[in-house]
């Protein structure tokens, strides 16, 4: 991935907020994480911000119970992460949590379920 030099204003937090990314912000493990990190916003000095890739409905639930800032960006594609990153401020920390979860016997998964697998789990990372 290519260096991101130029960042946007127009989302930025206030400049004493350290930026907290979670991706996958809206499932099940990182909405848990956007919760937690969510309830000490205001004492530690920090903005949630979680990324989703798909589900609106689900991602404004998660924004109404936490008050995170919602950004939307499939973290597998280059494309879209550069764009994402062009948006927000310098961040202080990221959490990835974005995952896609395929259960099953190795042996049985064709091709193109094990590379979405991939393609969310470790390109994304």
């Amino acid at each position: 991935m290519q260096q991101v030099r130029k960042r946007a204003t127009t989302h930025e937090a206030a400049p004493h907020l350290r930026q907290i990314l979670v991706t996958g912000g809206t499932g099940a493990i990182g909405s848990a994480i956007v919760q937690a990190l969510g309830a000490l916003q205001a004492e530690r000095g920090w903005q949630v911000v979680a990324n989703y890739a798909h589900d609106d409905e689900r991602a404004n639930e998660v924004r109404r119970a936490t008050g995170c800032q919602l950004v939307r960006a499939d973290i597998a594609a280059e494309e879209q992460v550069q764009a994402l990153f062009l948006q927000l401020p310098r961040l202080w920390a990221v959490v990835h949590a974005a995952a896609v979860v395929d259960d099953g016997l190795l042996a049985r998964h064709s091709t193109p379920r094990w590379r979405e697998t991939m393609r969310v789990n470790a390109d994304g990372a």
